[in-house]
């Protein structure tokens, strides 16, 4: 693996484990692994990796709902959303996007979710 790409999925780890802790409910991480169009589902408690869960082509950024129950994560190479059931690890849902997105945001609005 090149420096790069190593220095690359150093700061996408770190990111995702600062926002992770910030979720108690959870002793989850997930790490995109943007070459295999995969979200890697590690047991952060036994470290251990549980899975992986195919997403849409070059996952980059995720985010985790404030409830811990939901994870957005964005598809750079297919303009999309995946969106993830963190109970059974499975993309229940793909929106389409018109534009490449990099990263998104889950926020709570009433009783709903606000993807931005």
């Amino acid at each position: 693996m090149n420096k790069k790409l190593l220095s690359k999925c150093t700061i996408i780890l770190a990111i995702a484990l600062i926002r992770f802790s910030a979720y108690s409910q959870s002793t989850r991480a997930y790490i995109t692994n943007f070459n295999d169009s995969t979200l890697s589902v590690i047991d952060v408690d036994n470290q251990i990796k549980i899975g992986d869960v195919v997403t849409g082509k070059n996952p980059h950024g995720v985010d985790i709902s404030p409830d811990g129950k939901w994870l957005g994560g964005s598809n750079e190479g297919s303009n999309t959303v995946s969106i993830l059931n963190t109970t059974t690890n499975k993309v229940v849902k793909t929106i389409g996007l018109a534009i490449t997105l990099t990263n998104c945001r889950l926020v709570r609005m009433g009783g709903n979710f606000l993807l931005l």
